[in-house]
């Protein structure tokens, strides 16, 4: 009420820390997109084309011993990689994301004091943070920094999802949506063009042909999927857009899956899209559907190759996870299966710098690297702490029906991707385990 006796319309108003936030979000959108954006030049032959722009033959017609074929493989190989090296000023636009996830973390640790997460969700953050920090006092031990801080950075996301709860709203979660909406709009366009005009460095076999796996501004083809799958769920639960925007996204998502070629991208999208639609199911439908899914999900396993155009594609699923089973079977003690190996062991960022490479491989010699989260969790804080980690995920999934596919598609693609590392999808991850926490704490507060 106003001073005389009248209804008051105005709004309660937002926090600085909220207002913060939402300016950063759509920084977030522009960052991602400029994380990758010099590679994505390089590909398609509109920056550097003297230097980088070649096909494979053509590039394999300039190695030093053309007549040898593991030279020439080798050869082409490095070419590649040298599309990811930076230099110079175009350092810059990989810094743009860190800046943007460092900011979150400030937001969510200076909000730490105002937390108040429901007791599972307090349990687990507990247990996981406890792990990491004395992994990380080991490896601070040992003088391995940067070891250290790729593994702080892989943990961020975790507490950005335990820090940013009293911020989330509706605005910022329909803003979220939003924005990469927008970025997901951006990167089909990249993908379009790069389809079209790019380097053929991944390749899928359709119609009896060589095509181009597309990648956008990421750096891996299930980046690209992962990123595509997970912002398609976030505007079905976040966005408020109408059936017809829905259903426009979801054509353009299949098509995106298409040129990209990622098994686990559309494995996470079948996932989601059924946890989706189950519920609206009538009952007799729904448990038609049930009985339905164990031969669907068969056939549907047998049939990737064909769908992704890859013959591989049940190696490479199996192959992030298989190494790392049989190395612990062989080397690692029961200590080290428990509790972890190292802080920062299995994150992308130690394994591409040569120099903590071979730090690790001192310390792990024959360490099989793997590229998803729960490789990743396991060699930092083992299987207790994988246990923590994925007890936050069914928390969350329990908690917060609404956005359960949001949960479904970062879930099944981070065993094919670590989303602890990958860029927004990290962010995201801390969102949808805030959000999930602050309705748990509402929910507990009604009772």
């Amino acid at each position: 009420m106003t001073p005389t006796g009248k209804p008051s319309n105005l709004l309660p108003v937002p926090s600085a820390p909220h207002r913060i936030a939402m300016r950063l979000l759509p920084l977030a959108g522009i960052a991602s997109l400029l994380s990758g954006s010099i590679f994505w030049l390089r590909r398609v032959g509109w920056l550097q084309p003297e230097k980088y722009w070649f096909t494979n033959t053509a590039l394999a017609a300039t190695s030093p011993n053309p007549s040898d074929d593991a030279g020439v493989h080798a050869f082409v190989t490095a070419h590649h990689d040298s599309l990811h090296q930076l230099d110079g000023w175009l350092v810059a636009t990989k810094y743009a994301k860190e800046a943007v996830l460092a900011a979150f973390l400030l937001l969510a640790v200076s909000q730490l004091m105002r937390v108040r997460p429901p007791r599972g969700f307090g349990v687990a953050y507990a247990g996981l943070f406890l792990l990491g920090a004395l992994s990380a006092a080991t490896t601070a031990f040992t003088g391995a920094w940067f070891a250290l801080l790729a593994g702080a950075r892989s943990f961020a996301a975790w507490l950005i999802g335990l820090g940013v709860s009293p911020l989330l709203d509706e605005a910022m979660l329909r803003r979220t949506s939003r924005v990469f909406t927008w970025v997901f709009l951006a990167q089909v366009v990249l993908a379009l063009i790069e389809f079209r005009r790019g380097m053929q460095i991944y390749t899928i076999y359709l119609f009896e042909q060589d095509f181009i796996r597309v990648v956008g501004s990421f750096n891996l083809p299930v980046s690209l999927g992962t990123f595509s799958v997970v912002a398609w769920a976030l505007a079905c639960c976040w966005g408020g857009y109408s059936r017809r925007t829905l259903a426009a996204l979801s054509c353009l998502l299949a098509i995106v899956l298409v040129m990209n070629g990622s098994a686990t991208s559309w494995m996470a999208w079948a996932a989601t899209a059924t946890v989706m639609h189950l519920p609206r199911l009538a009952r007799r439908w729904r448990i038609a559907f049930l009985l339905a899914t164990l031969p669907a999900a068969m056939l549907a396993w047998s049939a990737l190759p064909a769908l992704t155009g890859r013959y591989d594609v049940h190696d490479s699923l199996w192959g992030r996870i298989a190494p790392a089973q049989a190395y612990a079977e062989t080397h690692l003690s029961t200590r080290q299966v428990l509790f972890g190996t190292g802080f920062g062991i299995g994150t992308n960022a130690l394994v591409r710098t040569e120099g903590t490479k071979l730090h690790s491989r001192r310390a792990m010699p024959d360490w099989p690297i793997g590229d998803s989260l729960p490789a990743a969790l396991f060699w930092q804080v083992g299987l207790v702490g994988m246990a923590f980690a994925y007890a936050l995920f069914a928390l969350a999934l329990r908690t917060d029906e609404r956005a359960r596919p949001i949960g479904i598609a970062i879930l099944v693609s981070s065993v094919g991707v670590n989303v602890t590392e990958l860029f927004p999808v990290n962010l995201i991850l801390a969102f949808w385990l805030a959000n999930a926490a602050r309705q748990g704490s509402a929910h507990a507060g009604e009772r």
